[in-house]
């Protein structure tokens, strides 16, 4: 068996417990994009089969998914913050918008105002645990 790799740094999605299953997927992919883009050591090498066909790379670690209340959410955001982690916000608004009409819906309203659909943290182990504390995984 392969011994597990530690990671120093832990990605983490929260989700709204008030979304639909196509939701809750559509913001876990947007909000990984945020840490993939921004972030270029989570990301692994590329495969190649024993056909020698190649697929792109994943994340070489777990991504660790959550559930909150909105008011929840709220909290979490701003232990985040005042933690200094790199936060990734999908909001509400942005389930009625497409491309760059994303960062207007967004920019439409200051941090307190938003209403997060999901939130995704990524920073040192310990600091993002310490946020999530008390935190259930997504079911």
């Amino acid at each position: 068996m392969m011994e597990k790799p530690f990671f120093e740094n832990k990605i983490a999605i929260v989700l709204s417990e008030n979304l639909a299953p196509w939701q809750e997927l559509n913001v876990t992919a947007f909000l990984s994009s945020a840490i993939a883009s921004h972030f270029p050591e989570t990301m692994g090498k590329d495969f190649v089969d024993a056909s020698g066909v190649g697929y792109p790379g994943i994340f070489r670690q777990p991504v660790m998914i959550f559930k909150s209340t909105p008011a929840e959410l709220k909290i979490l955001y701003k232990k985040a913050r005042e933690r200094g982690l790199n936060i990734g916000i999908y909001t509400k608004k942005i389930f009625e918008t497409q491309g760059d009409q994303n960062i207007q819906a967004v920019a439409e309203l200051n941090e307190e105002e938003q209403d997060y659909a999901g939130l995704v943290f990524y920073g040192k182990r310990g600091r993002v645990d310490k946020v999530l504390e008390g935190q259930k995984l997504h079911p």
